[in-house]
């Protein structure tokens, strides 16, 4: 009696925490979105060349005289054709904080110098905040994605919670939930802001791929080994060693590339390792009935997965094909087909 009194005092405790995770992480996700939603907006969208894309009726930028085909050369004296020569990570972060970071502030006049024609004029924006009706769908999107992450993985586990799979697979959904809305950001809020997300951020990350690559293998491979066991250990301690890094580069800024695109490498690397193991065991096991039931399962997440990564890589070739292969500009497009991405495989789950 006291064994089962002890199983179900400790299912009692770790469901506190997993709630107590739950309601941090919602209200992070819940307070990031109202925090953007104070920011400065200018109701314009531009392109990767600085082309007006879209001025919103009504909206600061309009109200300025900006009309659909002009062209910003710069805002609050700071030139945008320098954003577009940025080739490295560092580089532009640099140059976010050092030049463009807190150039929009609600209600404060900002000098835009627009290019028409031949002619060249300066007006003068007001920003307001941007409130919801002027949130980009790419930026709603994020903000659902991530609800939606946290919400599917909080179901998943109270469905399952004696399963260690459940509590894994939460635990990627809180994390996969934080880096998709916390990660986005415009280069125009506080110099503060922006350093705290990216330095807040990616920890979200590298974790992320990690409870990945943990969740797949653990899956496709449910017996424990000491080798697997010892893999994992590894790759939990190369995820500490990279969020270390990273915070090496607050006092070494020399080494923000190289640890930047380590930590995105071992990001993705971690979700083509998953899928791997999954096709690994599908394919070693395809005579082995005992291991049907198991297939099928990875078969189901393996359509999804396939079906994601397609659409994903028929985008990038038509962007690489097109004029704007070359910048260092995430489109919204992207942005959005890059949440799908990350989508279609929890749901296959």
């Amino acid at each position: 009696m006291d064994a089962i009194y002890k199983k179900i005092k400790g299912q009692f405790y770790n469901k506190l925490l997993i709630a107590i995770i739950i309601g941090v992480a919602l209200s992070a996700v819940s307070l990031y979105f109202v925090f953007v939603c104070q920011q400065a907006d200018d109701g314009l969208k531009i392109d990767d060349r600085f082309m007006a894309l879209e001025v919103r009726p009504g909206s600061p930028a309009a109200e300025a005289g900006i009309r659909t085909g002009d062209r910003v050369l710069a805002i609050g004296g700071v030139r945008l054709a320098r954003i577009g020569e940025l080739r490295t990570v560092h580089e532009s972060v640099m140059h976010t904080v050092s030049a463009l970071c807190g150039v929009l502030v609600p209600h404060r006049a900002v000098p835009y110098e627009i290019q028409r024609g031949e002619a060249v004029v300066t007006v003068s924006v007001v920003p307001t905040r941007i409130g919801l009706q002027g949130l980009e769908f790419s930026v709603l999107f994020r903000f659902t994605l991530g609800l939606f992450f946290l919400l599917l993985g909080s179901l998943v586990y109270f469905r399952k919670h004696t399963d260690r799979l459940a509590l894994i697979f939460f635990l990627y959904c809180a994390t996969q939930s934080l880096y998709l809305t916390m990660g986005y950001y415009s280069s125009f809020w506080n110099c503060g802001i922006i350093r705290f997300l990216f330095y807040a951020v990616s920890p979200m990350k590298v974790l992320s791929g990690v409870l990945f690559l943990h969740f797949f293998s653990a899956l496709s491979s449910p017996a424990e080994a000491r080798a697997g066991r010892a893999l994992r250990a590894a790759l939990y301690a190369l995820a500490g060693a990279l969020i270390v890094a990273f915070a090496v580069t607050l006092f070494r800024s020399e080494l923000f590339t190289f640890v930047y695109w380590t930590r995105d490498c071992f990001y993705y690397l971690c979700h083509g390792a998953g899928v791997a193991a999954l096709l690994y065991q599908y394919v070693r096991n395809r005579a082995n009935p005992d291991y049907s039931i198991k297939r099928q399962q990875i078969k189901i997440i393996l359509y999804g997965t396939t079906v994601s990564v397609a659409l994903y890589l028929a985008f990038k070739l038509a962007i690489i094909a097109g004029a704007g292969g070359g910048t260092n500009i995430v489109s919204e497009n992207e942005q959005i087909l890059t949440g799908l991405l990350f989508s279609i495989v929890p749901i296959s789950i």
